[in-house]
């Protein structure tokens, strides 16, 4: 759990690029900022995160299921919950959402390192989707495949002009 709430606060606002502005920083009151929950800078969130010891610690941190990654629901479904992406019903971005959270959950399983500069700031990553998609496409068996990557280039696109 701590590795994929590094992941998902280092890429936060790489993921909000290609999602509406409602779903954006903490625009929307059922999917708040996930690193802001832990501090101002990557650094102070890192360090809050790789201090809890337990799945239960990270949650109690957090203090609330409305953000952006949620893992209270573990312990009721068994599940984790990304809150991020608006509904929809349109199949392209249903399943190219899908491989990105599938992705992002197996490259935290499988203890890849995710490392930030102490005075990192959330906004540094802003830009950065291709990275964290190229990261995620680098895992064995991946499901971000070049047609994900440019699905999510054309959205940010899109939604950045």
């Amino acid at each position: 759990f701590r590795n994929l709430y590094k992941r998902y606060s280092k890429f936060e606002t790489a993921i909000d690029s290609v999602l509406p502005a409602s779903r954006r920083l903490s625009n929307n009151d059922y999917c708040n900022s996930t690193v802001m929950a832990f501090g101002q800078t990557l650094g102070e969130a890192f360090e809050k995160i790789n201090s809890c010891k337990t799945a239960r610690e990270l949650s109690n941190q957090i203090g609330t299921r409305y953000t952006k990654l949620n893992i209270q629901s573990f312990w009721k479904h068994g599940t984790v919950e990304f809150r991020h992406h608006a509904g929809s019903t349109d199949n392209d971005k249903i399943s190219n959402w899908l491989k990105v959270c599938l992705s992002m959950v197996q490259a935290a399983d499988s203890n890849r390192a995710i490392k930030v500069h102490r005075f990192d700031t959330v906004c540094r990553y802003k830009d950065k989707i291709s990275l964290m998609l190229k990261g995620l496409s680098k895992l064995e068996g991946s499901l971000i495949e070049s047609s994900t990557k440019r699905f999510f280039t054309k959205r940010r696109k899109a939604l950045c002009n």
